[in-house]
């Protein structure tokens, strides 16, 4: 996992970074997994320097253009199947208002994609994690989950699997609901 990749993931999981003299600061703590403690510190470094602004933004973050077009259409296109499971064929009124910020939210990591570069941030990264968690925002009720956290899945032996926001378990569960 790149360092991009880190923050992308822990500001997917709702998670806040600041530096604190010579560590790094992480709210809510109580919240992190023992795989997360060991992702940040094997790239305190790297982040401490991102989050002082120290670094100068990476240039190679890699921007494909045709892959954010179709992460985009595959939000736009799914949502719209997922609407037509909810009562009525249409989200209430409050979800479709914030459904709509999503996809605004998506749109304006394609179109800026260069001032999230210059934050350090993948815009691409940020995206494909995005996506999933707004496909599952849009489900009906009755086909949510109950499981504790938002990345835990129950798995088929009754057990709970933690799936990290974006990854591919979320990603085919969404699938088989969607499709």
């Amino acid at each position: 996992m790149t360092t991009t990749e880190l923050l992308a993931e822990l500001a997917c999981q709702g998670f806040s970074l600041t530096p604190d003299g010579d560590g790094i600061r992480v709210t809510p703590a109580s919240r992190l997994t023992a795989e997360l403690r060991e992702a940040i510190k094997t790239h305190k470094a790297e982040l401490l320097a991102l989050l002082e602004g120290r670094e100068e933004p990476d240039t190679a973050l890699a921007w494909d253009q045709a892959e954010a077009e179709r992460l985009l259409a595959e939000l736009r296109d799914r949502l719209a199947r997922l609407e037509r499971t909810w009562p009525g064929g249409k989200f209430p009124p409050v979800k479709a208002n914030v459904l709509q910020i999503g996809v605004e939210v998506c749109e304006a990591y394609v179109r800026d994609h260069d001032l999230e570069a210059s934050r350090g941030w993948d815009a691409l990264a940020l995206l494909r994690a995005a996506v999933p968690g707004f496909l599952r925002l849009a489900r009906p009720q009755h086909l949510q989950h109950r499981a504790g956290d938002a990345g835990d899945l129950p798995s088929r032996n009754g057990t709970r699997t933690t799936a990290p926001c974006g990854q591919a378990t979320l990603s085919a569960r969404i699938d088989a609901v969607a499709n």
